[in-house]
This record gives C-alpha cells, sequence and structure tokens, in this order.
C-alpha cells in the first residue's frame, strides 16, 4: 500500500497537535494507515476540508487555515510555571480563553460553531463501527452542558451570555460532566472539613487543606475513570482512531477554558499585590470602616464616589504617591461608581445557584465587597489593565478592561466583554478569599489562595488529559456511559463519587 506522503504529514501533525501524541516516524504513521485506512483517509479528508471549507456547498464552514485555533480544537498547554522560589507565573502570549462565552451573537462565534458542527459531521462519516455512531451525533441544546467547565453561569436576573459555540458531541457534551465528578468529590471534603474544624457552611478550608482535598478528589475521580475504562472493554472490541480524534477536539476544548481560568487568577494575583502595595504606600491597609456598615444604595454611592475622588482626583492620595495611578475624571470616578453596583449584583446571582449558593448574598452583597469591586476597576483604570478578545482575528488582540463611557448612561448600559467582567471578579474573589480580620489586606494570603485556586484548576485540567492520553475507542466508550448515567442523575453514581472502594490507598 502506497502512503501519500501529503496524507502522512497531515494526520501526523494532527496526531501531535490534537492528541498529544510525540511526533512520529513515517513508518509509525504507515502502520496507522495499514492498521486503518478506511478511518485515516477520511481523517485526512476531513482535516483538509476544516482548512478550505466545505466544498459540497451544504454547511456554512467556509473553511480557516488556522482552524484548529479558531475551534479550540488543538492541545494547549498551562499558561504557567514555577519560579525559582516555586511561585506560579504566567507565562506566554495572553490567550484566547472563554470564547465560548459572549454577550449577544457575534459572527465569530457562530463561524467557530459551524467549524465545530462540520468537523464533527465528517468524523462520524469516518466512523467504521456502528456501536460508536450515536456518541458523534451533534447536540445543540445549551442547557446540555449545566454545570461543566464552558457552561454559561449567568442568572436568569442578569443578562445572559449567548453560548455560540456550546454544542458539541453526544461524546463532548458528556465528557464536561467530568467537571461535576470532581466538583461533587470536592464538596465532599470540604464538608467533611467543616464538620472537623466545627466550621459554618460559609467557611472555606484554607488553601494548604484545599489544595490536599483537590488532589485526593483528582485521584477518586481518575479511579471511576480507570474502572470505567474497564468496562466498555468489556462491552465494545473495536479500536476508532475518528472516535479518539473526536474525544481529544473536546477535551482540548474544556482545558482551553481551564487554563484560561488559570490564566484570569494570576493575572489577578499580579494586579491585586500591585494595587495592595499602591494602597500601603497610601497608608490604606483595609476595608475602610465606613463601608463595613451597610447603608442604602444611593447613599453608599455618594460614599464611594467622595473616597474615589479623594484617592483618585487630580490631587488625590493615590495619585500623589509614589509612581502614582493615573487620575481619574469625573465621568471615569461615576462609571467606576456605577459599573462596581452592577458587577456586585451579576456576581451576587452567578454565586447563588444551587446548594453552594445558599450563602452568597450574605457573602458577597455587601457594602465591603462592593468597596473591592469598586478597587478592582480602580486597578483596571490606574494600571491600563487589557484582556484578549473572546475570539481570534481581530484586528487588535487585546482591549482595554476599563470603559470610557457617558456619566450619563445608567449602570444597565454599561457592558463589559466576558474576558473583562472575569478580570475584574477574579480579582475580587481573589481579596474576598485573602482578606484578614476586619477586611484587612493579606499580602500574603493573596498569593496562597490564588495558587490554590490555580492548582485545583490544573487538577481539572489534567483530568481530561488522563480521559484521552493513550485510551482505546473501547475504553472512551466506557467513561461515556458512566458520565452519561452521572449526566441523568444516577443515585448509585453520587455514592460512587464520594466513596473510595479501592483496595489501595492515594500515595
Amino acid at each position: 500500500m502506497e502512503i501519500d506522503p501529503d496524507a502522512r504529514r497531515t494526520l501526523g501533525t494532527a496526531l501531535t497537535d490534537i492528541i498529544g501524541s510525540p511526533r512520529q516516524s513515517a513508518k509509525q504513521l504507515d502502520e496507522i494507515f495499514r492498521q486503518s485506512s478506511q478511518e485515516a483517509e477520511g481523517l485526512v479528508d476531513a482535516i483538509r476540508q476544516m482548512s478550505v471549507g466545505d466544498t459540497t456547498g451544504t454547511s456554512g464552514w467556509a473553511g480557516n487555515r488556522h482552524w484548529k485555533r479558531v475551534t479550540q480544537s488543538a492541545r494547549t498547554a498551562a499558561p504557567f510555571v514555577s519560579d525559582e522560589f516555586g511561585r506560579l507565573i504566567l507565562t506566554g502570549k495572553p490567550r484566547h480563553s472563554e470564547g465560548f462565552l459572549s454577550f449577544g451573537i457575534t459572527e465569530e462565534g457562530l463561524k467557530a460553531l459551524e467549524g465545530r458542527r462540520f468537523l464533527c459531521d465528517r468524523l462520524s462519516n469516518c466512523l467504521t463501527v456502528d456501536l460508536y455512531k450515536p456518541l458523534l451525533q451533534w447536540v445543540e441544546s445549551l442547557s446540555a452542558t449545566e454545570a461543566t467547565a464552558v457552561c454559561d453561569t449567568s442568572s436568569p436576573y442578569t443578562k445572559v451570555a449567548a453560548q455560540e459555540m456550546a454544542g458539541d458531541s453526544e461524546l463532548g457534551v458528556s465528557l464536561y460532566w467530568i467537571d461535576a465528578a470532581f466538583q461533587l468529590i470536592l464538596d465532599h471534603f470540604v464538608r467533611e472539613w467543616r464538620d472537623g474544624n466545627d466550621a459554618d457552611d460559609s467557611r472555606a478550608p484554607p488553601p494548604g487543606a484545599l489544595e490536599s482535598i483537590a488532589e485526593e478528589s483528582s485521584y477518586r475521580v481518575k479511579r471511576l475513570i480507570d474502572m470505567a475504562a474497564q468496562e466498555g472493554c468489556d462491552v465494545a472490541k473495536e479500536d476508532s482512531l475518528s472516535l479518539r480524534f473526536a474525544v481529544a477536539v473536546s477535551a482540548n476544548r474544556a482545558m482551553a477554558e481551564l487554563w484560561g481560568r488559570c490564566d484570569a487568577e494570576l493575572k489577578a494575583l499580579s494586579d491585586a499585590e500591585t494595587l495592595f502595595e499602591r494602597l500601603r504606600q497610601a497608608n490604606i491597609v483595609e476595608v475602610p470602616d465606613q463601608f463595613l456598615e451597610e447603608s442604602a444604595d444611593c447613599e453608599l454611592d455618594q460614599q464611594l464616589t467622595a473616597w474615589l475622588t479623594n484617592q483618585l482626583g487630580p490631587a488625590g492620595g493615590l495619585v500623589s504617591i509614589g509612581e502614582g495611578l493615573r487620575p481619574m475624571s469625573y465621568a471615569d470616578v461615576t462609571t467606576a461608581v456605577k459599573l462596581s453596583r452592577k458587577l456586585q449584583h451579576d456576581y451576587v446571582c452567578k454565586q447563588s445557584k444551587g446548594e453552594r449558593g445558599k450563602h452568597a448574598k450574605r457573602q458577597y452583597g455587601g457594602a465591603g465587597v462592593r468597596f473591592v469591586f469598586l478597587l478592582a476597576l480602580l486597578a483596571a483604570y490606574g494600571f491600563k489593565t487589557r484582556v484578549s478578545q473572546e475570539f481570534t482575528g481581530a484586528k487588535n488582540s487585546t482591549k482595554a478592561v476599563f470603559p470610557h463611557r457617558d456619566p450619563a448612561k445608567d449602570e444597565n448600559d454599561l457592558e463589559l466583554s466576558m474576558h473583562a467582567a472575569t478580570s475584574i471578579e477574579r480579582m475580587v474573589a481573589l481579596i474576598h478569599r485573602s482578606a484578614g480580620d476586619g477586611w484587612a489586606f493579606d499580602l500574603r494570603a493573596l498569593r496562597e489562595q490564588a495558587e490554590a485556586k490555580v492548582r485545583r484548576l490544573e487538577h481539572q485540567a489534567n483530568l481530561y488529559k488522563y480521559v484521552v492520553d493513550g485510551r482505546t475507542a473501547p475504553e472512551i466508550f466506557g467513561i461515556y456511559k458512566f458520565l452519561v448515567r452521572l449526566r441523568f442523575g444516577s443515585p448509585r453514581l453520587a455514592t460512587e463519587c464520594t466513596t473510595d472502594n479501592s483496595s489501595t490507598q492515594n500515595p
């Protein structure tokens, strides 16, 4: 059998970029073609069509030579490393994350969605095993991805974000429930920690305990995945290159979102550390007492406006110290105060979902948290913070977080992009988690909390690798069946997820 060199090269690149396989020799690739000639040839054709578009004209996919990046199909690496002191630091360029979640219907989002749909259809056509075909049926329903890494966490009471890219294969939709399994076990251990430490439901474990809990939760999920994979081997026997490719595409999408959250967390840490240093120079080491007592919205707005004007007006305290921050105009101050109210309201609504959100109003709805939202906006303005666009291809790859708007506009007309809103929310959540007694600003706790969160997200991202790397199609089939049971609420699964029935212990 004569193998086309271009086809060999196309397949080899795809296996490396998407499945994450090491670079394979020509001999190894030729063996893949000989063992799975029909699927390999179909896969090569599908990859080429992703670049040039649908030549039949039956779909809306026009093709894009950067299709792997546009559709978040490529395997991405963690956006951080440890420095010589063991601290986590960001690496590389700004990431294009959370592209599946944006306000309104965007042309870029619709194009990317069409690309994923087209790829799913072509991979389904490549399948030669009928047992696997239902796994590559396309799912349009937005609700199908609820409680996953790529879900919409907006409340019905806030402006709902349109998830143009929430569609995925049946396999992909189920795969995202790995996050739910991880969260279910993590919540179980957090409750155990609270019971053992006589802590109330609103208190989170300290960073060290949380890192241990995340590690144990990851271990438990891996055991469940292994058992499910073995069950799959008892049912299915035939391997499938197309199915392995399809599950990698979906896993890469989830990993990209989780790495994006790590990126946002460490950016929030960097900005918060700089902000705390500037505040310390101005002798601001805690939330001012006036914002620790609740007051009517209009009175709180006036207090925030006065404080911000005193600090960032032309002769403000934060303008005149050291390097100083650039001063705010009246319009900027008004915009910041209005946005702090809107963003806090939206954040409380997002955190109010499910059992874990029953304390959201008490935790995040007070005047102290409103002040922290104002601080985050102050930092975004003062440091000229920029975030990446939700989708690639724009003339400018980044945009400013702080908007420059007409002060006469209502806060409902002040709208931040998903990346900008996430940037503010991550800093607020980090400062909130790290605050000491009396809302004191704790620089060391900032890093401890941020790194614990990033390590937890790293465990989640690596679970997707664990599902994909080195797995055969029968194993993937078994994992899929397990996640379907979890997705549709099998009572037995809740017990399995929170009980370690293994004879061996986590080392």
